[in-house]
């Protein structure tokens, strides 16, 4: 789901969807930020949390065709929440 767009976005599993906001947040705020079991705990929820602003995006119709990726970075770049 790395290089998906919202369509496909769209139509993932949860899942799928969790462990892709995981590996954005790992490769980027939280890198070099997961060293005991509670950071994972936390990255959990920060992922969480970054699936569900990926998924309010996703409801706008126009935004079918724009890359998953880029909306993470927007979401990065605008909010503050989740970081380490």
């Amino acid at each position: 789901m790395h290089r998906a767009t919202v369509s496909s976005w769209r139509s993932a599993t949860y899942g799928n969807k969790l462990a892709t906001a995981a590996d954005f947040l790992t490769a980027t705020l939280w890198k070099g930020q997961l060293k005991s079991p509670d950071d994972f705990d936390r990255l959990k929820l920060k992922a969480t949390m970054l699936v569900a602003a990926i998924d309010d995006v996703a409801t706008v119709e126009l935004t079918a065709s724009l890359d998953v990726a880029e909306i993470a970075s927007g979401i990065f770049l605008l909010g503050n929440d989740l970081g380490p």
